[in-house]
């Protein structure tokens, strides 16, 4: 087989000298079960017309976290969470009934996110708030990144790629607004 022709065993990868390099970068992990991919998977399995379409505004504490934190690029995930956030209080109900606890533990998780997060640019010796305010878009794509990164790696998620983006986005923009990443 010529290095550059598709493998035609239907992996999605290429063959060069019998080695076949598969496209997907987590394809030799190990996979274990997770909460955010149950939470995921909940989201996913919920009918359309059970969105919740309604433009309330954001509380004038979380609009004032927003300027303070001078998120711009992400805002958009905090301004979508107004319109979905039934949906994850849906599917943290249905969890916690399966598994007491699980919100809490992915709330520790996410936090944890944030803190490696910190810790990286710490290293790059920004001071104090100053670290949120010049990097709060970065730092909340970077841990919806790791989240990413953590839930494909899991054993137990069942969702489509935009499922799984528009999730995550929602899971983040709680967090924010729950006061686990960034800063009060």
């Amino acid at each position: 087989m010529n290095n550059n022709q598709l493998n035609t065993n239907g992996s999605n990868g290429y063959q060069a000298n019998n080695m076949t390099i598969n496209n997907h970068a987590h394809s030799n992990v190990i996979k274990n079960k997770s909460i955010i991919a149950d939470v995921i998977n909940i989201i996913a399995k919920l009918p359309v017309e059970s969105i919740s379409y309604t433009t309330r505004a954001l509380p004038e504490e979380v609009e004032k976290k927003i300027l303070h934190n001078n998120v711009i690029r992400c805002k958009y995930i905090i301004e979508i969470y107004k319109r979905y956030n039934r949906d994850l209080d849906t599917a943290y109900d249905i969890l916690e009934k399966e598994r007491p606890g699980s919100k809490q533990k992915l709330s520790t998780s996410i936090n944890s996110c944030y803190k490696q997060e910190l810790n990286k640019l710490n290293k790059k010796q920004i001071e104090g708030i100053l670290i949120t305010q010049k990097q709060s878009d970065s730092i909340l794509e970077n841990i919806i990144k790791n989240l990413k990164d953590k839930v494909l790696e899991s054993s137990n998620l069942n969702a489509y790629n935009e499922e799984i983006e528009n999730a995550l986005n929602l899971i983040v923009a709680n967090a924010f607004i729950e006061c686990l990443v960034l800063e009060n």
